[in-house]
């Protein structure tokens, strides 16, 4: 049995991660049952043991900080194009609170909102932007809309649809001038106890990217998404990530 943890993620990421994993284990003729385990965690020491506790794999950003410390094979190899790392501005759609940022000192001067736990609060710090990093995404959202903060990145294939599904909806909009961007690579971690299906996702990663069936799916599942976001109309904020290996950089 092979159990995929693909919990504390987006919908979206969900079933695209799940049907890369599919993609792989057909492309190596792997017949083991899959279980696609959705419990999601709000304790991130939870979140960090759950290949001590079983799982044999689950796909997370590269350099993800709650792993740290534990034993693990990653798989080097991107299974999202670096779509994780473009991030759009949800800010208040009050009249009354201007956002506005011309230069990446301006946006330092912003007061950015990140929910409790989330890898990316550390690397806006690190970055030299203010964060007030506190609570759930829809305590964050409260926040946002109360002007505690002045605006929240989320990842420009979710942002939409978290505002669509917010109760506050109508209170909060997507900046439309600008998009940040850091490496942020999504790869799979493997139990330790598993070096023969890391190495096989591995050997089906480089071929299903060869054969362009990874891009296919990528297409499938996100370029509709990014296209709507108008990502290459933006002005783009560049950030460094100080958590990816040099492999990742390079």
């Amino acid at each position: 049995m092979i159990e995929f943890w693909n919990g504390n993620k987006s919908l979206v990421r969900q079933h695209y991660e799940l049907e890369v994993l599919k993609l792989l284990l057909e492309k190596m003729r792997i017949t083991e049952t899959l279980v696609n385990n959705t419990t999601s965690y709000s304790d991130p020491v939870q979140e960090g043991e759950v290949l001590d506790n079983g799982a044999s794999l689950l796909a997370t950003v590269a350099g993800n900080q709650k792993f740290v410390g534990r034993d693990f094979i990653e798989v080097p190899l991107p299974l999202a194009r670096g779509v994780m790392g473009w991030r759009l501005l949800v800010i208040n759609n009050d009249r009354k609170s201007k956002f506005d940022v011309t230069t990446v000192n301006d946006l330092r001067q912003k007061i950015a909102g990140i929910p409790a736990h989330w890898a990316d609060a550390e690397l806006f710090r690190k970055n030299g932007h203010e964060v007030v990093e506190k609570g759930t995404l829809d305590q964050m959202l409260k926040m946002l809309r109360d002007a505690k903060v002045d605006y929240v990145p989320l990842g420009a294939i979710e942002a939409e649809k978290v505002i669509e599904n917010s109760s506050l909806s109508s209170e909060l909009k997507i900046e439309m001038s600008w998009a940040i961007y850091y490496p942020l690579p999504i790869v799979f971690y493997v139990n330790s106890k598993r070096p023969d299906l890391a190495t096989m996702l591995e050997k089906a990663l480089m071929r299903t990217e060869e054969s362009g069936e990874l891009q296919s799916l990528f297409d499938q599942y996100y370029k509709n998404i990014l296209d709507s976001a108008k990502i290459t109309d933006r002005k783009v904020i560049y950030l460094d990530n100080p958590f990816l290996s040099s492999y990742y950089i390079n």
